[in-house]
């Protein structure tokens, strides 16, 4: 299964026509094993997506720009962020965001789902144990 796990830093959405949601946008799947999540592949994905906001069909992505790779990375990031680029290189420097992040939108994709998870695991690494569910703050109906 896939999880997005997307750690968002702004959203911009003085325009209806393009909502800026800035963030690393990260994917991780798993393989069920027994009450673990076992990790087999992931992905981060630095950036700005693009979203209008249509009366009938709600939110719809449009764009994504997404910071390079390799010696690209820096300036890309520079251009994309733009004022938002220290606070960016902040909140992607810090693990323990990102990985309390993670763990609670597993918790909640786990819950929206009625799935018997109870950790996820990274290969080589011990298994984490879930938090509580916090439903109402991703995977989840919002008013």
């Amino acid at each position: 299964m896939a999880i997005p796990c997307p750690v968002i830093l702004e959203v911009d959405d003085s325009n209806r026509d393009d909502i800026l949601v800035y963030g690393n946008f990260c994917i991780y799947t798993y393989d069920q094993n027994g009450d673990n999540l076992e990790s087999s592949a992931g992905g981060s994905y630095p950036g700005v997506i693009h979203l209008k906001n249509d009366d009938d069909a709600g939110y719809i992505v449009t764009g994504m720009d997404v910071v390079e790779d390799g010696s690209g990375y820096t300036e890309s990031a520079k251009k994309i962020f733009g004022s938002h680029f220290d606070a960016f290189e902040k909140m992607n420097g810090d693990e323990e965001l990102r990985e309390n992040t993670r763990a609670q939108i597993i918790a909640n994709y786990v819950a929206a789902n009625q799935l018997s998870i109870k950790t996820y695991q990274d290969f080589g690494w011990d298994p984490v144990e879930l938090p509580e569910e916090n439903i109402d703050s991703f995977y989840s109906t919002l008013d």
